[in-house]
């Protein structure tokens, strides 16, 4: 759980004021209306006339737009890179994707509405010491302390070195759930609340420990992002750093995760066998892959797979994976799951393997600029405009998406 300044914004009310020289300080003095679709990221600048309050703090913005059309607001401090904030995005927009058939998550437009409504706002800070200062607190008061922290140095992208390695623990899927939680999920799913309350009593007379102690109101919510953690196997490896602090051993015990604060599991096994209530909890919201497509930095140039692979470590965590992008020009390949998966290549020359499920790779041009050869079941599609997305290998893959047209393999 991250600091959320609510007490700080009661005994500074004026801060702002004094700081910066505005006569008040409300949310409405943040602009609605930020044009993210000028970069390719969606993360911008902030345009001009984007009050000191916020720019003295920040160097960059994105959004997502609530199904009312209302802004949720990501500001994002110097220390994060593009790739960070984009991967940050689409943890909510993953919290928030409708999934049909869900029992409180087929439709997500008013937990989303509600976040917009309230004005609520994500805050990529550097680090804690980032959230100390005067400037950053009177950001927090401005936004009526409706704010969420995730902070630069605990968030890995897929396909960097430190996702492949399992180093750092990426407290992305905690911190933007708590987002969620407070402002979509408590005011507008009651019946869930309960639900989660009562999976968390059962869990803490079984060993679960909530934090901070002094503040069993919170349980709840760390308990629900003990579950989904392990859910997504975050701990089955155990990860190596924590906020920028190296780990041991005696942090990570087997079978347990969060420092054994969730004594009942440390995968997604071990959270149906062992925490059936948490795990019909999460079920009930989120469904069992990660919606949102991951962009592989330029730099990959390697098979990147979504199955299990006892020699891969990040393999644990990326086999919930769903849809994959190359970018850059080396190349490199994916290796697909039991989902339904969409792959997009780069420049360079791909190899995609679809495995089970039915399996899209989708190409730039229109169906007439490639050149299509299938030999037995491995399909080669060359690009003959040169530079754009060389020759890709297919197999187990059932369509062809071209800009104007699909191809039934």
């Amino acid at each position: 759980m991250r600091l959320q300044y609510a007490l700080i914004a009661i005994a500074i009310p004026v801060l702002a004021v004094f700081i910066f020289g505005k006569d008040e300080i409300t949310l409405e003095t943040f602009p609605d209306d930020i044009d993210i679709s000028t970069t390719q990221t969606g993360v911008v600048p902030f345009p001009k006339g984007t009050p000191a309050i916020y720019t003295n703090v920040f160097s960059k913005y994105t959004k997502v737009v609530a199904p009312n059309g209302k802004p949720i607001h990501i500001l994002i401090e110097d220390g994060w890179t593009d790739a960070q904030a984009v991967k940050g995005r689409n943890v909510l927009e993953h919290y928030l994707t409708s999934v049909p058939g869900l029992q409180y998550g087929s439709d997500k437009s008013a937990v989303a509405n509600s976040i917009a409504d309230q004005g609520a706002a994500l805050i990529f800070a550097n680090n804690w010491d980032s959230m100390e200062t005067a400037g950053m607190r009177a950001v927090f008061d401005a936004f009526g302390g409706k704010v969420q922290n995730q902070h630069a140095n605990e968030i890995t992208v897929e396909g960097s070195k430190d996702y492949l390695e399992h180093k750092t623990r990426d407290a992305s899927w905690e911190e933007i759930f708590h987002f969620v939680h407070d402002y979509g999920i408590k005011p507008v799913l009651p019946e869930y609340q309960k639900e989660i309350e009562a999976a968390e009593d059962a869990a803490t007379a079984r060993g679960f420990l909530g934090w901070p102690r002094s503040e069993p109101d919170n349980y709840p919510n760390e308990y629900y992002i003990c579950v989904y953690d392990n859910y997504l196997n975050l701990w089955k490896a155990k990860p190596k750093v924590y906020e920028g602090k190296i780990l041991t051993p005696a942090d990570v015990p087997e079978g347990k995760s969060h420092f054994s604060a969730y004594p009942l599991a440390d995968s997604r096994e071990g959270v149906q066998e062992n925490d059936p209530l948490g795990y019909a909890m999460i079920e009930k919201f989120l469904p069992p892959y990660i919606t949102f497509t991951a962009a592989l930095p330029a730099d990959f140039n390697d098979v990147f797979w979504l199955r299990f692979h006892p020699d891969k470590i990040y393999t644990h965590k990326s086999q919930f994976l769903k849809d994959i992008t190359l970018t850059g020009g080396n190349d490199s390949g994916v290796v697909g799951n039991q989902y339904d998966n969409v792959f997009t290549g780069n420049a360079g020359n791909n190899a995609f393997d679809g495995g089970l499920g039915n399996d899209v790779v989708v190409f730039s041009g229109p169906r007439s600029e490639y050149e299509i050869t299938t030999v037995q079941d491995q399909t080669t599609v060359h690009d003959t405009t040169g530079g754009r997305d060389g020759t890709d290998i297919l197999t187990g893959v059932e369509r062809i998406q071209f800009s104007d047209e699909a191809l039934e393999l």
